[in-house]
């Protein structure tokens, strides 16, 4: 007869030779049965506030990079989606250098918009969720974007000509 602390290293060093093939098989089970553990993993996450902040905290200072790379690499698919979704080019000038492009809210509601979903970071995947509508939402530029927003009118609509006064002095 083993005694606890005997069982105890035996099964440590069971789980130590064979921990790939048990992982294998717990994602294989889990992979089945998905909506049970997702369930009960939120049940436990509602009862014990505290604990699921404690260990969410702990993965992400083990894991901060990581986590971070993920979250750096998903929002770029999401754009280039977005750029793909609304034709790739400014809609007003043609301008093509996704560092400049940027959403157009067509009705002027974009601040409301962005309260509506908690922040300007969730814009994009609500209108993925919603299949990138067109009717509301249109690609442009910041030039474009900031001019409709002060005048209503884009400057290149206007056929505004803007000259540098003085120039820069470092």
């Amino acid at each position: 007869m083993r005694t606890k602390q005997q069982n105890a290293d035996y099964q440590r060093e069971y789980y130590r030779r064979n921990k790939a093939r048990l992982c294998a098989r717990t994602k294989m089970r889990r992979a089945r049965n998905a909506e049970p553990y997702r369930e009960r993993l939120r049940a436990w996450r509602a009862a014990n506030p505290d604990k699921a902040r404690y260990y969410y905290a702990k993965y992400k200072r083990a894991r901060g990079r990581e986590i971070r790379q993920k979250i750096r690499l998903k929002a770029a698919a999401v754009r280039a989606e977005m750029m793909a979704a609304y034709g790739g080019r400014c809609e007003c000038c043609g301008e093509q250098n996704p560092g400049f492009l940027t959403i157009e809210h067509k009705r002027r509601d974009g601040s409301a918009h962005r309260r509506r979903l908690g922040g300007p970071d969730k814009i994009l995947a609500d209108l993925k969720r919603r299949g990138w509508p067109k009717d509301d939402y249109a690609l442009m530029c910041m030039n474009c974007n900031w001019g409709r927003r002060r005048t209503g009118i884009c400057p290149h609509e206007r056929g505004w000509s803007f000259r540098l006064v003085g120039g820069c002095k470092r």
